[in-house]
């Protein structure tokens, strides 16, 4: 990912892209911080998880910040907010539909056999088994649509 954004920024520097340029560099010293933090645990550099939930972070910070702005009425700084977010949304996967999100689910339970297992049909008993099997589904699934369809 390091790699991917790093090649982006110097892509953005040569079209002379300033919004892209500003917001590559801001995800890049993002990166550095966390990197920094990681090492100061001693695990090395920021695992991809940790930095896929890091630009979620940075685009909830964003998110509120535009709208903080569109309250206040400065729209040309929410609108600067907005095109950093579509930027950063960039280098995030692409979030499941909700059709989608329930297809993942239904075949994680049924290929986990969590279903049969459980002794009665809580998602309590279902969960931790069938999300197990999906590698990175709750990472990028908002919490408020993480239900269990049945």
């Amino acid at each position: 990912m390091r790699e991917t954004i790093n090649a982006a920024l110097r892509q953005a520097t040569k079209a002379q892209d300033k919004r892209r340029i500003s917001t590559l560099r801001l995800i890049s010293a993002a990166i550095k911080d966390r990197d920094i933090a990681a090492r100061g645990q001693g695990t090395g550099q920021a695992t991809d998880a940790e930095l896929l939930d890091l630009l979620a972070k940075m685009i909830k910070q964003r998110e509120e910040s535009q709208k903080i702005y569109a309250d206040a009425g400065r729209a040309e700084l929410a609108q600067q907010e907005a095109e950093e977010i579509v930027i950063i949304r960039e280098y995030l996967p692409k979030q499941l539909s909700d059709a989608e999100m329930q297809k993942a689910v239904a075949d994680a339970i049924a290929e986990s056999g969590a279903y049969h297992t459980a002794r009665a049909r809580t998602p309590r008993l279902i969960a931790p088994q069938a999300l197990s099997h999906l590698s990175v589904f709750p990472l990028f699934a908002p919490k408020k649509r993480l239900c269990f369809f049945g």
